[in-house]
């Protein structure tokens, strides 16, 4: 499957009567694999003169809107969330060049969703962080607390051992 076949598969994909399907995991999981190319391929083709132009605009727009919103339906990896975040600026910039408010209109829309999710990822990471600190915590917490006695403390019972032999010696 090439790009152009994921991100074709990711708009049928998007309508809820493949969520139903058998094999949805199988789709999903293909699709995942393809995210990156066609995130890649659409990235590179926004940032050519001439796909600004009128309807070809339009159609990476729509690609974009067709990818975060597989995102959006699905557990996919972090870094797809945090890779939208990089169409931010090109968007604003497509949105402030545009003289269509259909095409104004999608940038926005797409704007406030991707800040959206990406906001929720960023949220999770710092949950994640929160979480992994306190329990590394709880680990050095435990750690020292079942750590083998000192040298000083094993030298004392060590000095007592001595003085029990010379007791029971007399």
């Amino acid at each position: 499957m090439d790009e152009v076949d994921a991100a074709s598969t990711l708009g049928n994909f998007n309508k809820s009567k493949y969520y139903q399907d058998e094999n949805a995991t199988a789709v999903i999981t293909v699709l995942e694999d393809h995210l990156d190319k066609v995130i890649s391929s659409l990235q590179s083709s926004i940032q050519s003169p001439d796909i600004i132009k009128g309807k070809r605009i339009k159609d990476v727009l729509k690609a974009f809107q067709n990818i975060v919103t597989f995102i959006s339906k699905n557990e996919t990896k972090r870094e797809h969330y945090l890779a939208l975040d990089l169409w931010c600026e090109p968007l604003k910039s497509i949105h402030d060049a545009s003289a269509s408010a259909n095409v104004q209109k999608t940038c926005q829309s797409i704007l406030k969703t991707v800040s959206n999710m990406v906001q929720e990822q960023k949220e999770k990471d710092a949950e994640m962080a929160a979480e992994t600190a306190a329990r590394e915590l709880l680990q050095m917490e435990e750690e020292k607390s079942t750590t083998p006695k000192t040298k000083a403390s094993s030298k004392k019972n060590k000095s007592t051992s001595k003085k029990k032999k010379k007791k029971s010696k007399r």
